[in-house]
C-alpha cells in the first residue's frame, strides 16, 4: 500500500474526501461518456470516462481555464498526437502492431478543489501520463494525486525547483513529488536575466513588485538571493494580489501598493507579475507619478510572444504612451525546425489552424508561443519513451496495467498505473529534440537544456524591439543606448531619485575610534572614517540624502542633548551611542544596527622569559648553568681517581676522563675506556642525572618557546575591588559603573589617555565596548583585553524629535541587515591580526633568533681551539730544540729536523708504556711461577 506524507497527505486526504462527497453520484459506479472525436483521437473531459478506441494509449492535458495561451497549447499537443498517429513507424509493439495515441484534455480554475478535480478526472481515464501542469499552484495541488495514481505530470512551463528534485520513484521515497517533472528552465535564470540588466546600467537600488502566487514567490526568492551576491539593494517587495488584473475593479488597492515606491523615491522597479496585471500596474503607477523619462520599468517572464505583445500594447494610444521604454524578459526557445518549410508549420497550417484561431482572427502573422512549442515537445517526450516501452513486448497490453485502488472510504475507485515507476524510469532516459530544443530529464530528474530570453523594449510608436538574446551559457550585457526610454531619450535614468535630497547636519564625537576615525589634517567628509561613517554612506545612498558632518568635543550624553534640544540646528549624531531609557527621554533612536558588551582593559605585565640569541639559556637559571660545569668536571676527577686506583700504569689520564664525563651528553661510546666496576658504577648514575638533565631541559625549552600567554592581572571587576577604575564621564559605561555596579573609585578617563593611565598605575583597569578595547590593545601592546564580555548594549543613531527620517533610516538598517552588508562591514572593520600575540604557526619551528647563540658559541670554540692547537704546537716545538738551537738565533731550524725531533719524542713515549707494561706482566709471570 502506497504511503501518503506530510502537508501532502493531508491535503490528499481533504481533496478526496471533497470530491468523494459531492461528486460520487457521478462518478462512483460509471462515468458519463465525453465525444471523442475520431480523426486525431481527442477528447475534452466533462465528468466521466471518454470512450477512446481499446487500443489507444491515452495522454492527458491539464491546462488553466481562460486565456488564449491554454487553446493554443491544446492544439499543439492535439498535433503532436496527429503526427504521432501518422507517422507508421511509431507506436509499434514487437509484433508489429500499430497502437494510437490518443488526448484527454481539461481545464481547471485556479482554487484548489477545482485543479484537484480536473486532475481526478485525467487520472480516472487511465491515462499513462499528463502534460502538465502549466503553473506551480497547481502542481502542488495534484502532488499527492499524481502519487498515488503513479502516472507521471510532466510540465512544460512550471519553473519552481521542487518539480526536478527527486530522491527515488518507489513509495518509500522521501520526495513529495516523484512522478512531477518539468523541462522548462530554472527560475534562477529568469532572475539572473534581471540581474544582468541592472548591472548593464549599474543600477544597485530596484523596488520589486511581485505577483503573490507560488510562481512570484519562488522567483523573488531567487532574485532577492543573487541580488545579496551582486550588492543590489531591494528597497522594497510589494506582493499584487492574482485578482488585480485588468478586469478587476481594484483601482484604490493598486493604488496603495505603489506607496512605499512613491515615498522611497526608487527609480528602478522590477515586475514578477502575470501578463494581465501589467496594464493594471502601469496605470496606477501613471497616476502616482511614476512613469516618464526618469524611470526604469522592467516585466519579467513575459508569456506573450513579442507579435503578441506588439499588438497587445497598439490596441489604444493610452496603452502605448504606458509601456513605451518598458524593458521586456521573454523565454524563447531555439526554434529548431520552426521555419515556413518544417514539418510542424506545414502540418499546422493544414491540420492544427482548424484547432486553433488567434485573437485577431489571422494567421497571416502568426508566431507559435513558446510554452506552446515546449508543451509540444512534451507530447513528443512521451511518445518516443512510448515508442521505446512498445519496442520491447507484444500487443498484450503488458506495459500498460493499471490497478483500481479505493479510496475515500471506498466511495471513489483511482486507476493506478502499475508500470508508471519503469515508465518514468524510462522518460528520465529520453532525449527528445524538438522545436524548443533538446529535451532530456536526467535520472536524478535535472532538466538538462539551457535557458534562453529575448529581451524586448517598447518604443514609442507602439512597436516591441527584440533587443538582445541572453542565455544561461553567454550572458550578454545591455549597451548602454540600446534601450529607448520614455519620451524617446536614450539617457539611461539613475537608480534614485537625488533631485530632492534633504540635507542633514549630523554630530560626530571626537575620539570614539575604531567606530569612527578623524583625521585633522583633512578637511569635510574626507577628515572622517570608519565603521559608522561607512554605514552613515549606505543609508544616504538607501534612502537618498546628503549630509555634512560636524565634530562634537563633548561628552556622549551631552551630544545627544544637544541633538535633543528644540532650538537645535542638527539633525542626527552618529557613534556608538548606546540606547537606554534616560537618553530616550531627550530624543528618538532609529532601530538598533549593532550589538556589543563591556569588556575591561589592562596592563599586561613584562614577561619573564628573553627572546634573542640567547633564548636557549632560559630553561635553567645561571645557578644551574654552573652547578651542571662543576658537576661534569668533578666527574671527571672521580672517574680519573677511580680509575687510575685500579690500573695505575695504563689508566686513562685527567683529560681523557673529563672528556668521558663530558660526552656523556652525547653519546656512551667514550665509556668503553672506564674499566674498574667502581668507575662504571659511578658513571651509571652520571648518566642518570644527565638524562634528567636533557629531558628537563628539553620540556622547558618547549613551554619556553610555546607558551607565551601571559596571565593578565584582572579578569572581572569583583577582583578589581577599590582599585581605580577608569570610565569615560557622560557615557552610559559611566553610567552603568557608578549606578549599576556601585564602583567606589571611578575615575573620568578618555580613550586616547587610557594607555597612559594604566602604565602609570593610576588605574587599574578601563571599561569600554568590545571592538573599542581591542583596537586599543592592539595599537599598544603594553595593555591587553582581559576576562569574557558583560552588560550588552544596543547602538543606534539619536535624531531630533519627531523627525521625518526615523522610518527611513529603520528600513534602511533592516536593508542593511538582510542583504548582509552590516555583517561585512564588521569583518572589515572590526576583526584584525593581533601583533602582539605570537601565533601557534609561527612557534612551530625554532628560529635563528631563539638559537642563534648556540652558533656563536660553536664559532667561539673553534676559533680558540685552532689558535692554542697552533700555539702550543710551536711553543713544544722550540722547548725541545732550545738546547740545540740559541733562542737568540734569527731563524728556525730546519723542518726536517723538527720532524724527526717530534718522531722521536714520540717513539720514546711508546718504549716506555712497552717497557712498563712488560715489567707488569713478567711480575705477574713470576709470581705464578713461584706458586
Amino acid at each position: 500500500m502506497m504511503r501518503c506524507r506530510g502537508r501532502y497527505c493531508s491535503l490528499l486526504t481533504s481533496l478526496l474526501a471533497a470530491v468523494g462527497l459531492l461528486s460520487s453520484a457521478v462518478i462512483c459506479s460509471v462515468w458519463a461518456d465525453n465525444s471523442v472525436n475520431e480523426d486525431d483521437c481527442f477528447a475534452v473531459a466533462s465528468g466521466g470516462v471518454a470512450q477512446f478506441p481499446q487500443d489507444s494509449i491515452r495522454l492527458g492535458v491539464l491546462l488553466p481555464n481562460g486565456g488564449n495561451m491554454g487553446e493554443e497549447l491544446e492544439a499543439l499537443i492535439r498535433l503532436a498526437a496527429w503526427q504521432v498517429n501518422n507517422n507508421t513507424a511509431m507506436l509499434r509493439t514487437k509484433d508489429g502492431v500499430k497502437r494510437k495515441l490518443c488526448i484527454l484534455s481539461i481545464k481547471a480554475r485556479l482554487d484548489p478543489f477545482s485543479t484537484f478535480q480536473a486532475a481526478l478526472q485525467i487520472a480516472g481515464n487511465r491515462v499513462v501520463g499528463v502534460v502538465g501542469p502549466m503553473w506551480t499552484s497547481i502542481g502542488d495541488i495534484v502532488a499527492p494525486l499524481a502519487n498515488k495514481a503513479k502516472v507521471p505530470f510532466i510540465s512544460p512551463a512550471a519553473f519552481t525547483t521542487a518539480f526536478h528534485v527527486t530522491q527515488g520513484l518507489g513509495p518509500d521515497s522521501s520526495n513529495n513529488m516523484p512522478f512531477l517533472r518539468r523541462i522548462c528552465c530554472d527560475n534562477t535564470h529568469t532572475a539572473q536575466v534581471i540581474i544582468d540588466i541592472m548591472k548593464s546600467f549599474r543600477w544597485t537600488r530596484v523596488a520589486m513588485l511581485v505577483t503573490d502566487t507560488d510562481y512570484g514567490h519562488s522567483t523573488s526568492q531567487q532574485f532577492s538571493a543573487l541580488a545579496r551576491r551582486n550588492d543590489i539593494i531591494i528597497l522594497t517587495t510589494v506582493f499584487v494580489p492574482p485578482q488585480v488584473d485588468e478586469t478587476s475593479d481594484s483601482d484604490s488597492i493598486t493604488a496603495s501598493l505603489l506607496t512605499d515606491i512613491v515615498l522611497l523615491k526608487t527609480r528602478v522597479i522590477v515586475n514578477f507579475l502575470w501578463d494581465d496585471q501589467m496594464f493594471k500596474i502601469l496605470s496606477a503607477a501613471n497616476a502616482s507619478n511614476l512613469i516618464g523619462k526618469d524611470y526604469a520599468w522592467i516585466f519579467a517572464e513575459l508569456i506573450m510572444e513579442r507579435s503578441d505583445l506588439q499588438d497587445y500594447i497598439a490596441q489604444d494610444e493610452s496603452r502605448r504612451s504606458l509601456f513605451e521604454g518598458v524593458i521586456f524578459t521573454h523565454l524563447t526557445s531555439s526554434e529548431q525546425g520552426v521555419g515556413p518549410d518544417s514539418a510542424l508549420t506545414k502540418d499546422w497550417e493544414a491540420v492544427g489552424s482548424q484547432w486553433y484561431i488567434p485573437p485577431d482572427g489571422s494567421m497571416e502573422n502568426f508566431t507559435f508561443n513558446t510554452y506552446g512549442l515546449l508543451a509540444y515537445d512534451v507530447a513528443m517526450l512521451y511518445a518516443t519513451a512510448l515508442n521505446v516501452t512498445l519496442a520491447g513486448v507484444m500487443n498484450d497490453d503488458a506495459s500498460f496495467q493499471f490497478q483500481t485502488l479505493p479510496i475515500v472510504n471506498g466511495q471513489l475507485q483511482l486507476p493506478v498505473f502499475s508500470n508508471g515507476s519503469d515508465f518514468l524510469q524510462v522518460i528520465n532516459a529520453t532525449v527528445q529534440s524538438g522545436p524548443s530544443g533538446n529535451v532530456h530529464i536526467d535520472i536524478d530528474g535535472k532538466v538538462v537544456r539551457k535557458s534562453v530570453y529575448s529581451i524586448y523594449n517598447a518604443r514609442t510608436n507602439g512597436t516591441v524591439v527584440d533587443v538582445v538574446t541572453w542565455n544561461s551559457d553567454v550572458q550578454a550585457l545591455l549597451r548602454s543606448d540600446s534601450i529607448v526610454w520614455h519620451g524617446g531619450g536614450r539617457t539611461v535614468p539613475d537608480d534614485k531619485d537625488t533631485s530632492s535630497d534633504q540635507l542633514l547636519r549630523i554630530l560626530v564625537p571626537r575620539d570614539d575610534e575604531p567606530f569612527i576615525f578623524y583625521d585633522s589634517t583633512k578637511t569635510g567628509k574626507a577628515a572622517f572614517s570608519g565603521f559608522a561613517i561607512d554605514l552613515l554612506k549606505y543609508f544616504a545612498d538607501d534612502v537618498s540624502f546628503t549630509y555634512e558632518l560636524h565634530l562634537f568635543n563633548g561628552s556622549w550624553d551631552d551630544m545627544v542633548q544637544t541633538v535633543g534640544r528644540p532650538d537645535t540646528i542638527y539633525d542626527m549624531a552618529i557613534g556608538d551611542i548606546t540606547v537606554t531609557s534616560y537618553r530616550e527621554l531627550v530624543c528618538d533612536f532609529t532601530s538598533s544596527f549593532f550589538q556589543s558588551s563591556y569588556r575591561i582593559l589592562v596592563k599586561r605585565p613584562d614577561s619573564q622569559s628573553s627572546s634573542g640569541l640567547w633564548q636557549f639559556f632560559d630553561p635553567f637559571s645561571l645557578g644551574v648553568w654552573l652547578m651542571l660545569l662543576a658537576f661534569l668536571i668533578f666527574s671527571g676527577f672521580m672517574l680519573y681517581f677511580l680509575e687510575h686506583w685500579h690500573l695505575r700504569h695504563v689508566s686513562p689520564g685527567l683529560a681523557e676522563t673529563i672528556w668521558v664525563s663530558f660526552s656523556t651528553f652525547y653519546s656512551t661510546q667514550k665509556a668503553e675506556k672506564i674499566t674498574s666496576n667502581y668507575g662504571r658504577f659511578y658513571l651509571i648514575v652520571a648518566c642518570f642525572i644527565v638524562m634528567v638533565i636533557n629531558a628537563a631541559f628539553t620540556a622547558n625549552m618547549t613551554s619556553f618557546l610555546l607558551d607565551n600567554e601571559i596571565v593578565l592581572p584582572y579578569s572581572n571587576l569583583q577582583q578589581v575591588g577599590d582599585e581605580p577604575v577608569g570610565a569615560l564621564e557622560g557615557t552610559a559605561t559611566w553610567r552603568y559603573l557608578k549606578f549599576i555596579q556601585h564602583q567606589s573609585n571611578l575615575k573620568n578617563v578618555s580613550y586616547n589617555d587610557a594607555v597612559n593611565a594604566l602604565e602609570s598605575g593610576s588605574i587599574k583597569v578601563f571599561v569600554n565596548n568590545e571592538p573599542s578595547q581591542k583596537y586599543l590593545s592592539l595599537q599598544n601592546c603594553s595593555v591587553a583585553v582581559s576576562g569574557d564580555s558583560f552588560h550588552q548594549e544596543k547602538y543606534a543613531f539619536a535624531l531630533k524629535r519627531s523627525s521625518p527620517m526615523r522610518e527611513r533610516l529603520n528600513r534602511a538598517i533592516l536593508n542593511a541587515w538582510d542583504s548582509g552588508y552590516i555583517e561585512d562591514l564588521y569583518y572589515r572593520r572590526f576583526v584584525w591580526n593581533d601583533p602582539c600575540t605570537t601565533k601557534a604557526s609561527d612557534t612551530d619551528a625554532l628560529t635563528l633568533s631563539n638559537v642563534g647563540g648556540l652558533f656563536i658559541i660553536v664559532g667561539v670554540a673553534a676559533i680558540l681551539c685552532l689558535i692554542g692547537h697552533f700555539s702550543l704546537k710551536r711553543i713544544k716545538r722550540r722547548w725541545r730544540n732550545f738546547g740545540k738551537w740559541s733562542i737568540c738565533m734569527d731563524q728556525e731550524p730546519p723542518l726536517g729536523v723538527m720532524e724527526d725531533d717530534d718522531r722521536m719524542a714520540g717513539q720514546s713515549r711508546l718504549s716506555r708504556m712497552r717497557t712498563s707494561i712488560e715489567a707488569r706482566a713478567l711480575k705477574v709471570y713470576s709470581g705464578i711461577s713461584g706458586q
